[in-house]
C-alpha cells in the first residue's frame, strides 16, 4: 500500500506511485523540494521509496554548486534559472547510492578548499614580506650608489668640492689615467642609472602583485563566507 499523500499543497498519491526514472534539472528540483516536506510526511515516507534517495543526492547537488534557491508558497523550490548537475550524482540516482556518502565527500572537499585558500594566502603573504625586504634592500644600494658617485664627483674635481689640492698633492695622475678614469666614472654613472631603473620596474611590479594578492584575498574570504552558508544549510 502506498504511503498518503504530501501534506503539502498541490501534492497527490501519484508522487509516490509512480518512481521518477528519467534525470533531469525538474527532477532535481522536485527532489530537492522533498527535504522541505513536514515531519509528518517523512515519518509516514516509505523507506523504500526511490524518491528520497534522490532527494539527498539533488539537495547535494544544489549544495555543492551552491544554488540552493528560495520555495514558493507550496514549498516548492523555485527555479528562475537552469541547474547543472554533475554527472556523479546523476548516477547516484539511478544507481541508488547513499546520498549521504555525497554529501560528506562535498563537505570534505570544501573543507580541502579552504585549507589551500588559507595556505595560498600564507604564501601571499610571506612573498609581500620577501618584497618588502628586497625594497628596503634595493633603497639601502640606492645610497651607497649615490653616495659613491659623490665621491667620484668629489675626486674628479678636488678644487670644487672642498678638499683643496690634497688630492693632487697625493697623487697627480697623467693626463691617460685622467682620461681613464673619467671613463670609467661614466660608466659606473651609467651602471648606476640602469639599476635605478631595473628597481623602479621592480617597484612597480611589486604594487601590482600586492595589489592582485589583496583582490585574491578579498575573493577568498567570499568564497569562505560562502562556504559557511553552504556549511550551515547541509547541517540544517
Amino acid at each position: 500500500m502506498p504511503p498518503p499523500a504530501a501534506t503539502r499543497p498541490g501534492a497527490s498519491s501519484d508522487r509516490w506511485s509512480t518512481p521518477r526514472s528519467d534525470v533531469c534539472v525538474d527532477e532535481h528540483q522536485a527532489g530537492a523540494a522533498d527535504m522541505y516536506d513536514s515531519e509528518s510526511t517523512v515519518a509516514a515516507r516509505n523507506t523504500n521509496d526511490p524518491t528520497r534517495n534522490r532527494s539527498r543526492i539533488a539537495r547535494l547537488a544544489w549544495l555543492d554548486l551552491g544554488k540552493v534557491r528560495p520555495k514558493n508558497g507550496a514549498g516548492r523550490l523555485i527555479s528562475k534559472r537552469p541547474c547543472t548537475v554533475p554527472r556523479a550524482y546523476t548516477q547516484a540516482m539511478g544507481t541508488g547510492q547513499d546520498g549521504d556518502t555525497f554529501i560528506d565527500m562535498a563537505l570534505r572537499r570544501r573543507r580541502r578548499d579552504a585549507e589551500r585558500r588559507r595556505q595560498a594566502t600564507a604564501e601571499r603573504g610571506s612573498a609581500a614580506q620577501e618584497r618588502v625586504d628586497s625594497e628596503q634592500t634595493r633603497k639601502l644600494a640606492a645610497m651607497v650608489r649615490r653616495h659613491s658617485a659623490d665621491r667620484r664627483l668629489r675626486l674628479a674635481n678636488p678644487q670644487g668640492s672642498g678638499l683643496g689640492g690634497q688630492v693632487h698633492a697625493v697623487s697627480c695622475p697623467t693626463p691617460d689615467a685622467d682620461r681613464d678614469a673619467h671613463e670609467r666614472r661614466q660608466m659606473a654613472d651609467a651602471r648606476d642609472a640602469a639599476t635605478d631603473e631595473r628597481e623602479r620596474r621592480a617597484d612597480k611590479r611589486d604594487a601590482v602583485a600586492d595589489e592582485r594578492d589583496h583582490l585574491a584575498d578579498l575573493q577568498e574570504a567570499q568564497l569562505d563566507e560562502r562556504e559557511r552558508g553552504l556549511d550551515t544549510t547541509a547541517g540544517a
